[in-house]
Parts: C-alpha cells; structure tokens; sequence
C-alpha cells in the first residue's frame, strides 16, 4: 500500500532548536529596529539644529528690528517730521513681520509631533502585527 515517504531526521527540529532561532530572529529584528530609530533620531536632530537657527536668525533680525524702531523714535524727536520717521517705522514693521515669520517656522520646526520617529513606530507596529499573525495562524 501507499505509505508516505519517511522524512529524514535531520529536517524535523527540535522545539528548543526552533526557540533559539526564533529568539535569534527576534533579536535581529531588534537591532534592526533600534538602527533604523538611532537613523530617525538623527534625521530630528538635523532639523532641530535647523529650528535652532532660524530662531537665532529671529534674534538678529529681532534686534535688527528694535534698532531701527529706536532709529526712528530719535530721528522722529530730532527732526519732528512725518517723512523720515515714517519710512523707518515701516522698515521697522516690516522687520518684525520678518522675525515672527521666522519664530513661527522654528516652532513648527521644534514641535514635539516633529522630531517624533514616525517611520520607526510604524515599522514597529507592522512587525507586531506580523509577529501576532504568524504565532496565531
């Protein structure tokens, strides 16, 4: 009669074997989710020192700003004419409008949902979900 054919011993593993492969492969999928967060971190770093300069730029042309403001209120009390007092407190104005432009894109910049690692939770979340189908069938 029909038998199936015998499978050699060497192919059926052991269970403690088929644990330390698993924990082995676990620990890879570790490491290589711990490089891909050191990568990420990196990445928000490199934005973050970019947050930290344009803040810097605000400062300067914050203090660019008050000088010339303060230019204006002195040539303003010197002179006491509308024309030159006039044209400096736009520049001034338009000076602040340029150092708030700045703030508000270094704290979009610094905001915590920014330099959070997305593309490394995500990942995570993919491989617990995989690791959830392969152990439950």
């Amino acid at each position: 009669m029909n038998q199936p054919p015998e499978t050699p011993r060497d192919t059926i593993r052991d269970l403690p074997e088929l644990l330390a492969d698993l924990a082995s492969e676990l620990r890879k999928l570790f490491m290589t989710e711990l490089a891909l967060a050191k990568a990420e971190m990196s990445e928000s770093a490199r934005s973050a020192a970019q947050g930290i300069g344009m803040i810097v730029a605000a400062a300067l042309v914050t203090l660019i700003a008050v000088q010339t403001l303060v230019v204006a209120a002195v040539i303003g009390l010197a002179q006491a004419g509308l024309g030159w007092l006039a044209a400096t407190l736009i520049v001034g104005g338009v000076l602040v409008l340029a150092a708030l432009i700045f703030a508000m894109l270094a704290r979009k910049r610094l905001s915590g949902n920014a330099l959070k690692p997305k593309r490394t939770a995500e990942q995570i979340r993919k491989d617990l979900s995989l690791t959830e189908e392969m152990t439950h069938g």
